[in-house]
């Protein structure tokens, strides 16, 4: 393994059952940037992929590579993350009003072409363990009501100017200003409320958000491929855990 390169298999003669083994070696590669993946992809120059981030693109590959194959499964769930060391965060009134200030299905419409659920905790994909897309859409935090929110934040009796938001490089992953393309306009329309982009290289900004160094607000998800339900909460959730899906 050699760290922001890749890692290297090789095949083990002395493994119990090595007959079964059919491959000399597997390498793994570290491509930072979405649409280099993608092109290594159609190019053949890769076996296998992920994280393909629209329907387009997908359509656009299997066009060009139709005896290619593909999986498709909702295990990603990006949200909107709160420092709660911050006061302003503290009052629920602050946090259910800009969640509600927040359009999902234009988000799903417009960044996901429509390829996309409401989630709670967990992810449509990993089954009776998630609540189901109807049952979340129903929750009130979720419902898209501006003026409800404004009532929300009125209430809670603070002036919010300015919120910073930090977002991941859209290099590598585009979800995070695709997402705050959305709601900046309607927070800073109908809440007064201007939002302060801030970034950082992928690996500063990986761990400053899963261990709460940022000012306000992270736009982030464990977009990996964890299969197994109390995997996904452990390493999403738990203090002391990988706070990494990969």
């Amino acid at each position: 393994t050699v760290q922001g390169e890749g890692t290297t298999f090789k095949r083990n003669p002395d493994y119990f059952d090595a007959s079964t083994i059919y491959l000399n070696s597997v390498v793994f590669k570290v491509v930072t940037d979405s649409s280099t993946r993608l092109a290594a992809m159609r190019a053949g120059q890769a076996a296998f992929g992920h994280d393909i981030s629209t329907k387009g693109a997908l359509d656009s590959l299997l066009k060009t590579n139709p005896d290619m194959k593909y999986s498709s499964f909702t295990i990603a769930n990006s949200g909107v993350w709160y420092n709660m060391k911050n006061p302003i965060f503290q009052d629920i009134r602050v946090r259910k009003g800009l969640s509600k200030a927040v359009d999902l299905q234009e988000i799903i419409d417009r960044n996901q072409e429509g390829a996309g659920a409401f989630q709670a905790v967990v992810p449509q994909g990993l089954g009776k363990w998630a609540l189901p897309d109807k049952e979340v859409r129903k929750f009130d935090a979720y419902i898209y009501d501006p003026k409800a929110a404004k009532k929300l934040l009125t209430e809670a009796g603070l002036n919010i100017k300015t919120i910073k938001v930090y977002i991941s490089p859209a290099n590598v992953t585009p979800e995070g200003s695709q997402v705050m393309g959305v709601f900046a306009p309607v927070w800073e329309k109908e809440l007064g409320i201007k939002v302060q982009p801030v970034s950082d290289e992928y690996s500063t900004f990986v761990n400053n958000c899963y261990n709460n160094k940022f000012d306000d607000i992270c736009v982030f998800g464990m977009g990996s491929t964890i299969f197994d339900p109390l995997d996904y909460i452990l390493a999403q959730y738990y203090t002391d855990g990988p706070r990494n899906g990969a």
